[in-house]
């Protein structure tokens, strides 16, 4: 009796050991991703690289396309602010089609120079991104 009480926890823990690991899996390619949610995390994935600095990261997640015909150094002078980034994230993604997406950017910055007398006042605004799907993989597509 024992020994069929131990077998059946056994085959229970198992079978629930594999159906976490089919769904936990299931998230990790990104595959069962929706377009909207893929593109949602790479862009606030590129915008982190912004914030930090990491601009040469930044530049890695422009369209091939666009890359082929912009080099890394004329992107990153073209992105020298007049504020400084302090965060950003994408707040949603709409879809127009499997291959095109825009994603809604939330910025939060700090002018650099002060825009009062009583000192500097920090701006958030939103705006959004063009995104394209090439070989299975979302990219920024800039608009220049």
């Amino acid at each position: 009796m024992m020994r069929m009480i131990l077998a059946t926890a056994f085959r229970a823990m198992g079978a629930a050991l594999a159906l976490s690991m089919v769904v936990g899996c299931a998230g990790v390619g990104g595959s069962s991703a929706t377009p909207e949610a893929a593109v949602q995390a790479r862009a606030t994935q590129r915008w982190q690289f912004l914030v930090a600095g990491k601009l040469d990261d930044a530049y890695q997640m422009l369209a091939p396309g666009y890359r082929a015909v912009k080099s890394a150094d004329a992107y990153k002078s073209d992105l020298a602010p007049v504020v400084k980034w302090l965060s950003a994230e994408a707040v949603s993604a709409t879809c127009e089609s499997p291959e095109a997406c825009d994603a809604k950017i939330k910025l939060e910055a700090k002018p650099i120079l002060p825009t009062t007398k009583f000192g500097q006042t920090n701006i958030v605004t939103y705006f959004d991104e063009k995104w394209i799907r090439v070989d299975g993989q979302w990219w920024h597509f800039p608009n220049r």
